[in-house]
């Protein structure tokens, strides 16, 4: 117990762990952009532009970015039926 100064001082998540509180991630700030938003930042004309990229993402190179949550998706559930995707800003820079 000498070093818990130390530890709190230098790990983020030492004292929350040390006092019982759970850290948890908020998919809000970390995947801000729904899927119009996205296409907004990247310079495409719709959400069915981003969309459709992701299905060429899934065809071609056999990675299904939304199959699970990631560092570019997240899968959320705003109420009991329905299911939101949100992206992160893990994205190249807006095309010009």
């Amino acid at each position: 117990m000498d070093d818990v100064p130390g530890r709190v001082a230098g790990e983020n998540d030492f004292l929350p762990k040390l006092l019982g509180i759970t850290v948890v991630d908020n998919p809000n700030q970390s995947h801000p952009y729904r899927l119009t938003q996205l296409s907004q930042r990247i310079g495409l004309p719709s959400w069915r532009a981003a969309n459709h990229l992701l299905n060429r993402i899934t065809d071609e190179k056999g990675i299904d970015l939304r199959s699970s949550d990631n560092r570019y998706h997240c899968k959320i559930r705003p109420g009991t039926r329905r299911r939101a995707w949100l992206a992160s800003g893990h994205t190249k820079e807006p095309r010009s």
